[in-house]
């Protein structure tokens, strides 16, 4: 039995025309997800020219005389929608303290002994 040229035709463009739909779909959900997944640093620039947060030398600044011992490691991070400022400090003593401080106030969250 014959089929139609022309529902031939239609039928392999709806096929085609499905097939770009969903590639398109997928696309865009694909580069949605990355775009909500910028970098991290990228977030941290973005914050701090939105005034969000203080550049790293304005809270070093503000919090040099309340930091004790020898600088191991600096983290910025997003904590319960507050960005933090984590310093890493070894003691004399050989302990290491994290010194936890709000990114756009300068003022001491919280401190712990790391174990």
């Amino acid at each position: 039995m014959m089929t139609n040229p022309c529902k031939r035709l239609f039928d392999r463009l709806q096929y085609t025309l499905v097939c770009s739909l969903l590639l398109c779909l997928l696309a865009g959900m694909a580069q949605a997800d990355m775009l909500g997944s910028a970098p991290d640093h990228e977030q941290a620039r973005a914050a701090m020219e939105r005034g969000e947060i203080k550049p790293l030398v304005d809270i070093l600044a503000l919090t040099r005389d309340r930091l004790h011992g020898q600088l191991i490691e600096i983290e910025l991070e997003q904590i319960d929608d507050r960005w933090v400022y984590e310093f890493e400090m070894i003691q004399p003593n050989g302990e290491v303290i994290e010194y936890y401080v709000d990114g756009s106030t300068g003022a001491f969250v919280d401190q712990e002994l790391k174990r």
